[in-house]
């Protein structure tokens, strides 16, 4: 999280479905945290907030033991619009 913060403070303007999609396809740790944000200020929000260990109503973390069998898939509010959720 602390180089995804670093990379919003660099550039704000990157696409949140290219930072979605890097983290899917570059890392082989297990989900353990996803974020709902439909703007980078509202990631860094979230990303703040999950590195002080609060909890918002746009964080998730996964149970490891319920994960088993799960795809993870990264999810935007407008990504989330367009498919009817």
């Amino acid at each position: 999280m602390n180089q995804i913060k670093s990379l919003l403070e660099i550039n704000d303007s990157i696409s949140l479905k290219d930072i979605a999609y890097s983290l899917a396809i570059s890392s082989e740790k297990q989900v353990q945290l996803s974020i709902v944000a439909d703007t980078a200020e509202h990631l860094m929000m979230n990303i703040e907030l999950a590195l002080s260990g609060i909890e918002s109503k746009d964080t998730f973390t996964v149970n490891k033991k319920r994960r088993k069998g799960s795809i993870p898939v990264p999810w935007t509010r407008q990504s989330a619009n367009q498919h009817g959720t």
